[in-house]
């Protein structure tokens, strides 16, 4: 018993800080970056979601963010604030017990390639707003295959 639990954890071991879950509304651009994924916390982008960390924070149509869920002449997105500051805060809590955890500010930004430049700059202007000052964006290795 003990040698099936080992295999099954070994298994689902991922040694990839960044795991991209399919999904039929997201598929991310192309690029032939070479730079490996860093530990951090996760924006996921799509037509219809907005996802922090895999969490659905909001609903979102065609690309468009509801009026009643933005602020600041529509540049950032409350519900999307509360729960990065709550990331931070977190991130903040654990590196006061664990030194080698400090908080980097570092925000990987997983989006669609269909995603209007309009949401990515909301997203972006909140991530601001919330001490993440480093932005990271996820795309697929390789050329148009």
């Amino acid at each position: 018993i003990l040698t099936i639990i080992l295999v099954f954890l070994l298994k689902s071991y991922s040694t990839d800080p960044v795991t991209l879950k399919a999904a039929e509304d997201l598929k991310p651009p192309f690029s032939s970056a070479q730079i490996k994924a860093e530990q951090s916390t996760t924006v996921t982008l799509t037509l219809n979601n907005l996802l922090v960390d895999d969490k659905p924070v909001i609903r979102i149509e065609q690309g468009v963010v509801g009026e009643g869920d933005t602020s600041s002449n529509g540049f950032l997105v409350d519900p999307l604030f509360q729960a990065l500051q709550e990331s931070v805060d977190h991130q903040k809590r654990v590196a006061s017990f664990n030194s080698s955890a400090e908080f980097t500010g570092i925000i990987t930004v997983i989006s669609d390639r269909h995603v209007p430049f309009k949401l990515l700059s909301q997203v972006m202007y909140t991530a601001g707003q919330a001490q993440f000052s480093k932005f990271k964006f996820m795309v697929v290795k390789g050329g148009q295959g």
